[in-house]
């Protein structure tokens, strides 16, 4: 299996990020720090830290319950970022497009079946929430 480049990403504007739910950093456990999974996560979170237009972001703010069909059973789904841009809300997933169309290995077909009911389950938490739902890949990353 692939190795993926993950950290923890200290902001340089701390006052437009609200805390993560997932990255408590263990060296300051009074500080949560957004965790990143992937080098396009990072610069991500750059781009959302250092973007005058980004109001706020936020490193995996929700727990969204959707069916796994794989596991067959409720598990939950934390999307990547919320961010806060010209007054409107945004939950954003990224992902590579191998996983969302024209998968280029079993693995990716796997991750394509579970993204597909994730993705259903978030653009239905949005709806209710006032929120725009968008899967960023590496296609469309620096179209934000």
């Amino acid at each position: 299996m692939a190795s993926f480049k993950q950290g923890y990403y200290e902001p340089k504007n701390p006052e437009k990020f609200k805390y993560s739910l997932q990255g408590l950093n263990e060296t300051q456990s009074s500080i949560r720090l957004p965790k990143y999974r992937s080098s396009w996560e990072l610069n991500f979170f750059k781009y959302c830290d250092l973007n005058p237009e980004i109001e706020l972001w936020s490193s995996e703010p929700y727990a969204i319950k959707y069916y796994n069909p794989i596991k067959r059973k409720i598990c939950k789904y934390y999307p990547d970022l919320l961010i806060v841009k010209s007054g409107k809300k945004y939950l954003i997933e990224i992902k590579p497009k191998s996983q969302i169309l024209n998968p280029k290995s079993n693995y990716d077909l796997l991750c394509q079946v579970i993204n597909r009911n994730k993705f259903l389950a978030a653009k239905k938490f949005c709806d209710s929430n006032d929120i725009i739902f968008l899967v960023v890949t590496e296609s469309n990353i620096l179209e934000f």
